[in-house]
């Protein structure tokens, strides 16, 4: 047995009590004593004397009584237990339903899903509770939404709320999910509070292996003035080995890149079954399937394949590219989804360190011959060559990449306007030759006091061209980022073949964290970006051969030779080509991006002209949203921040829905893994009477006396009230009728 108030504040009423003795005390004073020796024989006996007290006190003791009692009743006390157990019927409830919002939610079995059994069955429960009760709605996803908050006796935003709720997808988490109901419960106005888990039996959502992220919910537990009831109920199929196959998140050669230019599409299949399957698998490209583009993956139980497409865009623009398998009863993982921005010609800036009147001995010949040479119609690349000393402070407006080739160094005006470029999503690729000045480049720092370069220049080394020994070449098993894989030797044609005479040795700077300051509208806002250092490529010594590091929205590669070929076979490479286009095509895509995680706020890049209101963005659980400005770096952007659930967002203007800029919040996958809660987590999760299970809505919303409900006692201390009130009014009455009043005045006069 247990008992507690809700309004606890109100509770300050008792001190009120002491008002009946401070209006008993200023009675007494109301007389002046006048001793008159002839009153004495007026004097009233002992017993009467004594019996009068005795009145006085107990009617000053109902009158302190009810002010208490009316006090408790607006702190609204309850009880639990047996004494109480029959008045919990007709309590009025908070119920909070936490709905699984997670992919395994969408699979499909006799004409429903388990998401739209956990959704009617929400609706009958609405049909069961009284009207006194108040209801919640919050959709487990990976980070919980409170759909409907905080709890309201109204069920009509609640019907609404569940009519244009999600569809099921990605992962969700669910013991955060509880925590939140409980929070939202610690607000509720009654004393029978409830959490109900709708959801599948699929084991990976519940964690019941994570004792923190349970830990945390019996923390709230703990704090909770009133401890919620916890039941969970399980729709959809329960107990059955559910066959699935899947498609992983897709692997892009690039996110950015140029009409002729072809772009690779890779993706992993998996399945769960327990047999070989054969499965058909395509691309398709804005919607549309492309015939051509399909291919058969035969899926060993429990097994996995790799597929890859290959594709040229003819026009720009951006493009949504899905890697589709055939159906089965989980379609949301059947089609995974990127973005691909298809832009003009590159404007690349070579900055030559070695000029020469004779082109073929400056160090940027072989990069501008390489982009000179490409492209059909128009060049994938427009490079333009400069001296150092032809810098301007113009000369960046319309770049997106630098290559400073061999500079000596730059003075500290070039290097602020570098790094203000880099900063706003520009690429620098530093190629370092026998012309540069060590110390000047490793001494170069960035806003935030850390060094500039991702690695620090210690000495040029030399292969000693032993007789025995293998030349320094590239290691193939170093390139494993996704724009260096095929130049690997599986699949590359001779980037790995390239010999190394001379090179810097490049001594990988250690991963630091920039200021932490939050995007908001002042145009002077900048937002501390993590800072890594991290090696692309090595040398088949074991030396770093490309550095690279981000620095706000954009990169620095740090190479380890030049880009001629005073000191390497890299240019007479056929593999050099390809190489300087990825990586040009690597850097340009670090400014806004397009495929997200969930939870990152998409960007749109805005001109001055634009207006917030023209642009509308639509999403999953997103009609009509709008964009916030925001300032990066002197850059205006518009931010959507609502991106917690993971699929196909757009960004359009409000009239013109065929300018259309396409988003992927992407998953990660694991929701994939259909494995079902075993009795043994079952047993973790109930630990300490945590959870109980039910088997329907119905089940887990009844009260049942041996769990020990609660009932509100005000109503009991109000009928207390009003029977102490007529007490005090018959006893009032009765000292008047017996001349109570008079004999306190003669009483007074004979003292």
């Amino acid at each position: 047995m247990s008992f507690g108030v809700l309004n606890s504040l109100m509770l300050l009423g008792l001190v009120a009590v002491m008002l009946p003795v401070i209006a008993h005390l200023l009675s007494k004073r109301r007389y002046d004593v006048v001793y008159w020796g002839a009153m004495r024989f007026l004097e009233l006996g002992r017993r009467t004397r004594q019996r009068i007290r005795i009145q006085d006190l107990l009617l000053l003791f109902l009158r302190m009584a009810m002010i208490a009692c009316v006090a408790l009743a607006l702190a609204r006390p309850w009880g639990s237990g047996a004494l109480v157990g029959g008045l919990a019927e007709s309590v009025a409830r908070d119920v909070v339903f936490v709905i699984d919002g997670s992919t395994s939610m969408a699979w499909q079995e006799d004409g429903i899903t388990p998401h739209q059994q956990a959704i009617q069955s929400v609706h009958e429960s609405l049909e069961e509770l009284g009207g006194a009760d108040s209801v919640s709605i919050i959709d487990a996803r990976r980070t919980p939404r409170l759909v409907v908050g905080p709890v309201t006796g109204d069920w009509k935003p609640i019907r609404d709320a569940l009519a244009t709720l999600p569809e099921p997808s990605g992962m969700s988490n669910i013991p955060a999910a509880v925590a939140e109901a409980i929070k939202l419960l610690a607000k509720g106005t009654h004393v029978a509070r409830e959490v109900i888990v709708l959801a599948d039996d699929q084991r990976f959502p519940w964690q019941s292996d994570n004792v923190y992220a349970w830990e945390r919910v019996d923390d709230r537990l703990r704090q909770s003035e009133i401890r919620p009831v916890i039941r969970s109920v399980t729709v959809g199929p329960q107990g059955k080995n559910r066959v699935n196959v899947s498609v992983g998140p897709i692997e892009l050669s690039r996110e950015l890149t140029v009409p002729e230019f072809p772009v690779r599409i890779r993706a992993q299949i998996s399945q769960s079954g327990e047999t070989a399957v054969q499965k058909r698998v395509r691309l398709e490209i804005g919607g549309k399937r492309l015939d051509e583009k399909s291919t058969e993956v035969h899926l060993l139980p429990q097994g996995e394949s790799t597929v890859e497409f290959e594709h040229v865009f003819a026009s720009e623009g951006s493009f949504l590219v899905s890697v589709v398998v055939e159906d089965d009863p989980l379609p949301q993982d059947n089609r995974s989804e990127a973005v691909i921005v298809v832009s003009s010609g590159i404007p690349v800036l070579l900055v030559d360190g070695d000029a020469r009147l004779d082109e073929t001995n400056s160090e940027t010949f072989f990069a501008k011959s390489v982009f000179a040479s490409s492209g059909k119609r128009s060049p994938w690349v427009r490079a333009t060559v400069i001296r150092p000393s032809e810098w301007n402070d113009s000369i960046l407006e319309k770049t997106r990449v630098v290559f400073l080739a061999n500079i000596p160094r730059l003075s500290l005006e070039q290097w602020a306007a570098l790094g203000e470029f880099i900063a706003n999503g520009g690429g620098v690729v530093i190629a370092p030759g026998d012309r540069i000045e060590p110390d000047h480049w490793n001494a170069l720092v960035d806003e935030d006091s850390q060094p500039l370069l991702p690695a620090e220049l210690t000495s040029i080394e030399q292969d000693q061209q032993q007789p025995d020994a293998e030349a320094i070449s590239i290691s193939s098993d170093s390139l494993e980022d996704s724009w260096l894989r095929r130049f690997r030797k599986e699949t590359g044609v001779d980037f790995w073949q390239t010999r190394f005479a001379k090179w810097w040795k490049l001594a990988p700077r250690e991963t630091t964290t920039g200021g932490d300051e939050e995007v908001t509208g002042n145009p002077e806002s900048e937002t501390g970006l993590r800072v890594t250092a991290e090696v692309l490529g090595s040398l088949s010594n074991g030396d770093p051969l490309l550095v690279s590091r981000d620095l706000g929205q954009g990169s620095i590669v740090l190479l380890a030779v030049p880009l001629d070929a005073d000191w390497s076979t890299w240019p007479a490479k056929n593999d050099f080509v390809p190489f300087l286009h990825e990586m040009v095509f690597h850097l340009t895509s670090t400014g806004v991006r397009r495929n997200l995680e969930v939870g990152e706020p998409l960007f749109i890049s805005l001109d001055d002209e634009d207006k917030l209101q023209d642009f509308v963005v639509s999403g999953p659980g997103v009609e009509k949203g709008r964009l916030r400005e925001v300032f990066q770096r002197g850059l205006r952007l518009g931010e959507f921040g609502e991106t917690e659930i993971p699929g196909r967002y757009e960004v359009r203007l409000a009239n013109n829905a065929t300018e259309t800029e396409h988003y992927v919040v992407r998953e990660d996958g694991q929701e994939s893994d259909l494995r079902s809660l075993q009795e043994s987590d079952w047993q973790l999760l109930a630990a300490d009477d945590r959870i109980e299970r039910a088997t329907d809505p119905s089940e887990a919303l009844a009260l049942k006396a041996e769990n020990q409900p609660r009932a509100e006692l005000w109503w009991l201390l109000l009928g207390i009230v009003v029977v102490m009130l007529i007490g005090e009014v018959a006893l009032t009455r009765k000292m008047v009728q017996e001349g109570h009043a008079a004999l306190e005045e003669l009483e007074a006069v004979a003292v």
